[in-house]
């Protein structure tokens, strides 16, 4: 019992990294310049449920008498490595694309981070944390199928305004 505890503590602690690097990412984002105000309000969506996502975690994590998260998370590096793939992108309409695929892909990663959360959760006995995950899950999945949509349509803008 006592594994599956330490285990559940490192995976908030890692989704609690991970959220940090997604919330940072997501406040750059609306400092850009973006193609759209529904765009911008997605973002701005997605950012106020990422810190919400932060606040609960920083909670759950207290009262389980853990530390938060001391580094940045695999996530957040990983996205430190698209970000110097796009210095290229100087048009709005590509940034704000390429920006959509990485919040697309953020939910995903999320949405895997969370569901094995769960599961670690489920199995050490701690029902708190197994409904807590499995609220997020809901919540990334909802907002991905909002987000993919996006993609295409900012794409064919990027594309219409180089012609």
């Amino acid at each position: 019992m006592e594994k599956s505890a330490q285990q559940v503590i490192r995976y908030l602690q890692d989704a609690h990294a991970t959220e940090l690097g997604i919330s940072q990412m997501l406040k750059e984002f609306l400092e850009d310049p973006i193609d759209g105000d529904k765009t911008r309000q997605l973002f701005a969506g997605y950012y106020q449920v990422t810190n919400c996502h932060v606040q609960k975690l920083e909670k759950r994590l207290k009262e389980l008498g853990a530390e938060l998260s001391a580094g940045i998370g695999f996530f957040s590096a990983l996205l430190s490595k698209t970000d110097e793939m796009m210095e290229s992108l100087n048009d709005v309409h590509g940034r704000t694309t390429h920006n959509l695929i990485k919040c697309y892909a953020a939910q995903h990663f999320q949405e895997g981070m969370y569901s094995c959360l769960s599961g670690y959760a489920l199995t050490g006995g701690d029902l708190e944390t197994e409904a807590l995950a499995d609220e997020f899950v809901s919540e990334v999945e909802d907002a991905a199928l909002v987000f993919y949509p996006m993609i295409e349509s900012c794409a064919l803008r990027a594309e219409d305004s180089r012609r």
